[in-house]
């Protein structure tokens, strides 16, 4: 029908809680959060009813809609008993990541045991695009899931972003194109500075906990 959207947009903020948005109110303008919220649906009040509150499962939760224990993926790493090994969430030996050497590079949904909305999409509209685009590939494989088109993610020691032979039978030449523009590394020295001065925060710009790694 005329009200069914041609694009939905989920961004996944990794350890950005749920009362951030009104707890830092006064420090944002009005077209990001406050926009979301003011003109599209807002639940505050959502929250995780199991108690692995990581990566790997909590993006698992989200788009799925069932917990850990149905899902599949309990923790960011676990042990396998068919391969008696301990493996990333979304390790997956029998694929090749673009840029990685090595078996343990293989990265895939195939822990995974629950369909994603993205899934349910492509399964009723088959011409649906699903894609799916993370900092790490937990997020981008566990939230797009196994029908998705593509999921990238970004792998420093293949300079840019990557995907994995579940998705592809090479590396799309759009982001072969993008990696080569270095646009990552051109950012590297560079300093994120705050935009407000340090009382306009609740908290400081600065913790003892922050540093090199």
């Amino acid at each position: 029908g005329a009200n069914k959207p041609k694009l939905v947009v989920v961004i996944s903020y990794d350890q950005f809680r749920g009362d951030y948005p009104t707890r830092f109110a006064d420090v944002w303008g009005t077209k990001g959060f406050k926009r979301l919220a003011a003109e599209g649906s807002y639940a505050p009040h959502c929250m995780y009813n199991h108690a692995s509150n990581m990566t790997g499962p909590g993006h698992a939760t989200l788009l799925t809609g069932v917990y850990p224990a149905k899902s599949g993926i309990v923790s960011n790493e676990f042990y396998d008993r068919t391969e008696r090994r301990t493996l990333n969430c979304v390790g997956d030996s029998l694929t090749r990541t673009f840029g990685v050497a090595g078996a343990d590079g293989g990265i895939s949904p195939r822990n995974l045991v629950a369909p994603t909305i993205g899934d349910l999409l492509r399964e009723k509209t088959p011409a649906s695009k699903v894609i799916g685009i993370s900092v790490k590939d937990r997020g981008g494989v566990l939230m797009a899931g196994h029908k998705a088109n593509l999921v990238a993610w970004l792998e420093p020691s293949g300079r840019g972003f990557t995907t994995s032979t579940f998705y592809a039978a090479a590396l799309p030449e759009w982001l072969v194109s993008w990696n080569a523009k270095g646009m990552i590394a051109s950012a590297a020295g560079k300093v994120w500075s705050q935009a407000l001065p340090d009382n306009k925060y609740a908290m400081s710009d600065s913790l003892p906990w922050e540093g090199k790694f």
